[in-house]
């Protein structure tokens, strides 16, 4: 007797173990491209001051930040060292345990990869470097300098809300 084999379930299996690496491919990349943004401020820009890019818009502005966000918290480097290696470590669990179960989608595993990467960013500098390096002023509004990292881990933070409202919705409206 010949074995059957279950196709649907081996293409499940495919998608599980790729949404389950997803993220070891993603995180690096991600880290990768905001160290050597932050590398290209701190050797060009700090030199050469501010770049507008869009006049009275968007520039780009050479700080050194050894807060959190907006500055908050300064030369607290221990405490944002170690409640990252929390936050990563919590979350690595978590994406790792659902990954397992299949109830992880691609999505999942870009917004997770992001919110990782965005961390590991910021931890480096604050790690080896003391403060984090940001660059990014949008000037319209006088909001606070950002980096990449940031751009990462709010974008991903905004992302799953929308997420969360649409599967709530959708939920509300097939009850």
């Amino acid at each position: 007797m010949a074995p059957s084999f279950d196709v649907q379930r081996i293409m499940e299996n495919k998608k599980i173990k790729i949404i389950y690496w997803m993220p070891l491919i993603l995180i690096p990349v991600l880290v990768a491209l905001d160290r050597c943004t932050k590398i290209w401020a701190e050797t060009k820009l700090a030199s050469v001051g501010d770049i507008h890019l869009i006049r009275g818009v968007l520039k780009l502005r050479y700080l050194e930040n050894s807060g959190a966000a907006f500055g908050i918290l300064k030369n607290n480097r221990i405490l944002f060292l170690v409640f990252t290696v929390a936050v990563m470590a919590l979350i690595a669990c978590f994406y790792i345990k659902y990954a397992a179960a299949g109830t992880i989608r691609p999505m999942h595993a870009v917004l997770v990869s992001m919110i990782l990467a965005g961390a590991v960013g910021n931890f480096w500098d604050r790690a080896v470097r003391g403060t984090v390096t940001d660059f990014i002023y949008v000037e319209l509004i006088d909001f606070p300098v950002f980096n990449l990292a940031d751009v990462y881990i709010t974008g991903a933070c905004f992302a799953a809300v929308l997420l969360i409202l649409k599967t709530a919705h959708d939920e509300k409206n097939t009850v």
